[in-house]
């Protein structure tokens, strides 16, 4: 059977006995006890197995106290200990704690990553509060490649403030607009991410990991969870071109106001081309904007510089215009006479054949972001 969409496959045997006294809906009291043995369930929104679940709990006048709800997700478990007040059911007042240790956070398309977390909940329905700390061990999270596209996006781009600006969409009724419990949510809670966590998606495998606190809290508006923070980089690979460039170094900067899933991007990435009878050459990939809306740029370890038209001919061709030019059209060259004609003919070629490797160059930048 279904909880809610959000919960389903659920199973377990339950036992107890529970005596109500009163009147309601507010002078209600309760006695008893409840257990639940080999439960479980299918987490939908982050795919994720939840077996076996055990539970004890106790019923006591206008309490509930939680002895142990146990879960088993992965090769680690969630517990929460505590208890809560039902003295007003439609606001019930808690105080729970929730530990999980070497526990699978979520585990399917999105990706998979475990962990540990201490927290607790506290305070009224309407007015909760969750604080603590969760850490991500490893892993890893894919990019949802189907809702990245190209373009430039910046902290105070109106596009970013457009994207989350969730009050018109509620009113519009395009999203449900969140609960009693989420509207009066305060969330407090510091994350740090470990090394061997990875990003991954068609053209990225980068590692990422923090070397401070991220703080993560919750936008009442939308019920979305926000970060504040950065997570670094100084390994993995991006690939451009069908060539695939050491990331050097990066970050992702997240921002209140950016949904947590796309932050704000920095980083560089290396690849060596080799050029007949010289020396390689390096060339560097400069990523910027979005998580989903990348913004890429090309440059070299080259003097003088070269112009980001001839380097996309080195990684679509393994050399520059002038000499696949000179190589296809060295018949020409002795054309004595004719040579302002092949001037300008050669100008031609090389101007299409820079257009050519460009339309490669997009072809394989909207593969990669669109």
């Amino acid at each position: 059977p279904e909880l809610s969409e959000a919960v389903t496959d659920l199973k377990g045997i339950a036992n107890g006995r529970v005596q109500v006294k009163g009147t309601l809906p507010a002078a209600l009291t309760f006695d008893g006890a409840l257990g639940l043995r080999d439960g479980g369930a299918f987490v939908v929104p982050v795919e994720l197995t939840v077996e076996p679940i055990l539970a004890d709990l106790r019923l006591l006048g206008d309490s509930i106290v939680v002895d142990s709800i146990a879960a088993k997700t992965g090769d680690g478990w969630t517990r929460v200990t505590g208890g809560l007040s039902v003295k007003r059911a439609s606001n019930p007042v808690f105080d729970l704690k929730v530990v999980s240790r070497n526990a699978r956070f979520f585990d399917g398309r999105m990706g998979r990553m475990r962990g540990l977390a201490d927290l607790t909940l506290t305070g009224p329905y309407r007015d909760a509060r969750i604080e603590g700390s969760v850490r991500i061990r490893n892993g890893y999270y894919y990019v949802p490649e189907n809702q990245k596209t190209v373009a430039v996006l910046s902290a105070d781009d109106p596009t970013v403030f457009a994207a989350v600006d969730s009050a018109t969409a509620i009113e519009r009724g395009l999203v449900s607009p969140p609960s009693d419990f989420v509207r009066g949510l305060k969330m407090e809670v510091t994350a740090r991410v470990d090394r061997d966590t990875w990003v991954r998606g068609n053209a990225l495998n980068v590692e990422v990991f923090t070397e401070g606190d991220v703080l993560a809290s919750i936008n009442p508006a939308t019920g979305q969870v926000t970060l504040d923070g950065i997570v670094s980089t100084e390994r993995g690979q991006y690939e451009f071109l069908t060539k695939r460039f050491n990331v050097v170094r990066g970050s992702a900067t997240f921002l209140p106001e950016v949904p947590a899933t796309n932050p704000l991007m920095q980083a560089v990435a290396e690849v060596p081309v080799r050029q007949p009878g010289q020396q390689s050459l390096t060339i560097r990939l400069n990523i910027g904007g979005s998580l989903e809306r990348p913004r890429l740029s090309l440059e070299s370890d080259a003097q003088p510089p070269i112009p980001q038209s001839d380097l996309i001919t080195y990684l679509a061709f393994g050399r520059n215009t002038g000499t696949l030019l000179s190589q296809e059209g060295g018949g020409l060259s002795g054309a004595g006479a004719q040579g302002g004609l092949v001037g300008s003919i050669g100008a031609l070629a090389s101007s299409q054949l820079s257009a050519f490797a460009f339309g490669l160059a997009l072809d394989q930048l909207e593969g990669n972001v669109s």
